[in-house]
């Protein structure tokens, strides 16, 4: 340890002993300490207060990882994310806990879930890894105790720190393979398009998750691995793990059937959660799907601004603009029909739907209600007529089903599941099905550009700042539901997306259409970090896909376009 600056940050504490706790901020600056940089920028104003964020910062040789090897963006994501799930597990395992008041002594860094995302968890740099680990400065009362922040900060945090690194050092084939299969993932999810798929789904995978809470793999003694079906095998090339068979999910109409409980959601959401990298072990890191994928659902009052639903929703009753339709409170099937053409616009090339959570009347009319209540006086024209149409557009469609056979006619795959075995049906639906009974119209959905004239979000009671409060991201007094967004999934994902709401609202000026925001946010994103979205430094975000951004803003309740 570098004893001179050791001792500096050491007589600061002796120093401010006893004293309030709003004297923690004399310790801000930058310490060496054994190879390790302590950097404390801010410190909490009260010991109840969220701990402070502090920087440790290390060279990327104490990893074992030969920094040359980390040329590719998610080698080096992937070797960040290695190392913030073993700070985690040090903390859990060697942190020193020092009692006091509020979060006097507590230690932690944001805990990632199953996929490999970039985070501000911990960064590579160049030659340089920077770690962003949250303590709680210790107090008595509310005043500072000093003997306990030598403790948490001489002691626990480079301890953490010098633990996670000697274990990359001493386990270089856990951190190879954990890079390696990023890697793998990497390259599958960039040759999809040109292989003709949206999604491959590995043999042997392991979908099904541990429970509704836990989304760690289901114990392989209970689960079902998956096993393609002949007829849709494909086999691919990876740069590490070789010649891999599995499940190829062809560009167009794919439908899953099966009984309740048999899997059927189970592989779309597998499917849903491919556009991510995962985790060696989780079972699911050989399913990959092309990245401008997106999920929708019905959201039941969910805010359309100024959307052309022309193509799904005409002759509204009381002369209701079809052409620049908004409202406050969508009803199921608006939304969906909204989502659809908001995300088209966006550049989806894929859109995956589940029957359970989608509006029932936006995806088919059954014959029997249309003898009933005739096309003239139903304005609503349901996704079957569009399936076709969209996949001339260069829009797939993966659609989860258990109670309609509309879709089977203009199907290019169908697969159905049962107690998690899958096997090509696709003739057979297709013999089920009467095409003149179920026509499909092949009716396109145009590319709309909608331009945002401002976005008065309000103050709020402390100015403009961003929360994220479960499901809900907040700025001033806009508050964005996002539980429709149901891949944005890893934790710390929301953050992120408040963070690019803040800054597209800058962006704001008349001329810049909704889509193109979103895309100087990815943009800016790719150039310089999650912290080029600027604000309050943090380590709790994770960077969010573009369309998911772009659906935030899409969900804005203040935002005004056209």
């Amino acid at each position: 340890m570098n004893t001179s600056e050791a001792s500096v940050l050491a007589e600061k504490l002796d120093r401010i002993d006893g004293q309030g706790y709003g004297r923690y901020a004399s310790i801000c600056g930058t310490y060496a300490l054994d190879g390790l940089r302590l950097q404390i920028d801010r410190t909490q104003r009260d010991p109840f207060a969220s701990p402070t964020m502090m920087r440790v910062f290390a060279s990327v040789s104490e990893t074992g990882v030969d920094v040359s090897s980390l040329e590719s963006r998610i080698r080096s994501v992937a070797l960040a994310d290695y190392l913030t799930r073993r700070l985690a597990v040090e903390i859990d395992e060697l942190g020193v806990e020092v009692n006091g008041s509020g979060n006097s002594g507590r230690i932690h860094i944001a805990r990632p879930g199953q996929e490999v995302v970039e985070r501000t968890s911990v960064q590579i740099k160049g030659a340089e890894l920077e770690a962003r680990v949250y303590a709680g400065l210790p107090a008595r009362g509310r005043r500072i105790d000093g003997r306990g922040a030598e403790v948490l900060l001489l002691e626990a945090l480079p301890g953490v720190l010098a633990a996670a690194l000697s274990n990359l050092r001493d386990n270089p084939d856990a951190v190879k393979r954990h890079l390696n299969v990023c890697e793998d993932q990497d390259d599958l999810r960039s040759r999809l398009a040109d292989m003709g798929l949206v999604a491959f789904v590995a043999d042997g995978s392991i979908l099904v998750r541990e429970s509704g809470a836990d989304d760690r793999p289901m114990d392989s003694d209970r689960a079902v691995p998956l096993v393609s079906p002949p007829s849709t095998a494909v086999e691919v090339e990876l740069p590490h793990r070789g010649r891999v068979r599995g499940l190829g999910i062809p560009v167009g109409v794919t439908m899953i059937v099966g009984g309740g409980y048999h899997g059927k959601s189970t592989l779309l959401k597998a499917v849903e959660r491919g556009v991510y990298n995962h985790i060696p072990g989780d079972g699911r890191e050989g399913v990959v799907t092309v990245d401008s994928a997106v999920k929708l659902r019905a959201e039941e009052g969910r805010s359309v601004q100024c959307v052309d639903l022309r193509p799904f929703i005409d002759n509204l009753p009381g002369g209701v603009d079809a052409v620049r339709f908004s409202t406050q409170d969508a009803s199921g099937s608006t939304s969906q029909a909204a989502s659809v053409v908001e995300y088209v616009a966006g550049g989806a090339t894929a859109l995956l739907m589940d029957e359970d959570s989608s509006a029932s009347n936006f995806l088919n009319r059954d014959e029997g209600v249309r003898s009933l209540v005739p096309d003239s006086e139903e304005p609503i024209r349901p996704y079957a007529s569009f399936v076709r149409g969209l996949v001339e557009q260069g829009v797939s469609t993966l659609m989860a089903i258990g109670s309609s056979s509309t879709f089977f006619a203009w199907s290019d795959l169908v697969l159905r599941v049962a107690d998690y075995r899958v096997e090509d049906v696709t003739e057979v639906a297709r013999q089920l099905s009467d095409p003149e009974a179920n026509a499909c119209e092949g009716v396109t959905v145009e590319k709309q550009e909608r331009v945002p004239s401002r976005w008065d979000f309000g103050r709020g009671r402390r100015g403009p700042r961003v929360r994220v409060r479960g499901p809900e991201v907040s700025i001033g007094d806009e508050h964005v539901d996002v539980s429709g967004l149901e891949q944005l999934c890893a934790p710390g994902a929301a953050e992120c997306v408040g963070a690019a709401l803040f800054w597209c609202a800058s962006l704001i000026d008349g001329q810049r259409s909704i889509d193109s925001i979103a895309e100087e946010i990815e943009g800016l994103m790719a150039r310089e970090g999650l912290d080029g979205l600027g604000g309050r430094l943090t380590g709790n975000a994770a960077r969010a896909r573009r369309l998911d951004i772009l659906g935030a803003l899409n969900r804005a309740r203040r935002l005004k376009v056209g």
